[in-house]
C-alpha cells in the first residue's frame, strides 16, 4: 500500500512538473510571438520606405532587396512563432480537460 502511495505521489509530482513546464513554454511562445508581429511591423515600414525610393529612382536595388529580404525572414519567424504558440496553447488545453 505504501508503494502505491508512493507511486501516486511521485506520479503528481511529474504531472506538476509537466505543467509548470507548459506554462512557462506558453508564456515564452506568446512573447515571441508579440516581439514577431512588431517586427514584422516595423520591417514592413522600412520595405515599403525603400520601395517607394526605389520606384522614384532615388534608391538602389541593394537596399530594396535587403528590406524585403528582412521582412520575409521576419514574417517566416512569425509564422513558426504562431503554430509554436498554438501548439503550447493545445499542450495547456491538453493538461486542463484531462487533469482538472
Amino acid at each position: 500500500m505504501k508503494r502505491n502511495a508512493t507511486i501516486a505521489a511521485d506520479t503528481k509530482r511529474q504531472l506538476q512538473q509537466d505543467i509548470d513546464v507548459a506554462t512557462l513554454n506558453m508564456r515564452t511562445a506568446t512573447e515571441k510571438y508579440q516581439t514577431l508581429l512588431q517586427q514584422v511591423a516595423a520591417y514592413k515600414e522600412s520595405f515599403e520606405a525603400a520601395e517607394a525610393r526605389f520606384t522614384e529612382g532615388v534608391g538602389n536595388s541593394i537596399d530594396y532587396l535587403t528590406a524585403k529580404n528582412n521582412l520575409d525572414r521576419a514574417n517566416r519567424n512569425l509564422v513558426n512563432a504562431r503554430y509554436d504558440y498554438i501548439l503550447r496553447q493545445k499542450i495547456l488545453d491538453f493538461y486542463q480537460h484531462n487533469i482538472f
